[in-house]
């Protein structure tokens, strides 16, 4: 919900939605005209799509919990590479490097004084090597 929009717009839709669907359960059984419906004002009506076929997967296929595993985050439905390691950085605690535009864009900065035509592989191993130090600092 929050992503391309400010925390104060998603707030009170976010709050209806936890209200409707309190758990994953509830998201997977309603129909998606009423996850829809919840959804209505956000944008990016795939979204909603996604997260109910999401919560019916994990409802039917892991008995309602969601996976740790990156490469079975990335299976589901609009979950790509940053999306499931982001997920399993914040939900599950577990340290792994993923690039968003803010990290990329420091990275970048950082690390590169010609700032064009960048391989993705080149920042993941960047990041990978400052996240693997004990002080990131040094």
């Amino acid at each position: 919900m929050l992503q391309q929009k400010q925390t104060e717009r998603v707030i009170e839709k976010y709050c209806a939605f936890i209200k409707r669907f309190h758990n994953i359960a509830s998201l997977a059984q309603a129909s998606f005209l009423d996850v829809l419906q919840e959804w209505k004002g956000l944008g990016y009506n795939r979204r909603a799509k996604w997260i109910h076929e999401i919560a019916k997967k994990v409802n039917n296929e892991y008995d309602g919990v969601i996976p740790k595993g990156i490469e079975e985050l990335e299976k589901f439905p609009g979950i790509g590479k940053t999306t499931a390691r982001s997920i399993a950085a914040f939900a599950f605690n577990i340290p792994t490097v993923f690039l968003e535009t803010n990290i990329r864009t420091v990275l970048i900065y950082h690390f590169f004084q010609n700032k064009s035509n960048i391989e993705e592989k080149r920042l993941y191993d960047i990041a990978s090597q400052v996240m693997d130090r004990e002080d990131p600092r040094e």
